[in-house]
């Protein structure tokens, strides 16, 4: 679920930047004084297409790491997309911290062990 949300509200942050693309087309449209400069607009846009990009990455990431953690396999896999999902503020840190600590458990560690020893025979 967590991976949804994050997709999702990564998707929202492009929304500025698409209801401003009508100010770049058309700068006398612009409310203010003076538009800003093409690079200005340029940069904007292709910020928030960067941080809109690696939003629905992580979100897919984390969604696959919840698959993997199913099946108990890949468990460095899950460690590294939780230290990842640290980075999104305010609800990351919870959801990650709360991975690490059950993926660090010995009787969790057990099973993506036994499940590994199964694959590779």
């Amino acid at each position: 679920m967590f991976g949804s949300v994050t997709m999702l509200s990564s998707v929202m942050v492009a929304m500025p930047a698409a209801a401003s693309w009508r100010y770049f087309r058309d700068p006398a449209s612009f409310p203010g004084d003076t538009p800003p400069a093409a690079g200005v607009w340029l940069g904007m846009v292709l910020v928030l297409a960067g941080l809109t990009l690696a939003g629905v990455l992580l979100g897919g990431l984390t969604i696959q790491s919840a698959r993997y953690m199913q099946q108990r396999r890949y468990w460095n896999f899950s460690m590294v997309i939780a230290g990842l999902n640290c980075l999104l503020i305010p609800p990351g840190p919870i959801v990650g911290l709360a991975t690490f600590l059950v993926l660090r458990r010995v009787t969790i560690q057990a099973d993506y062990i036994r499940n590994q020893d199964t694959a590779a025979s």
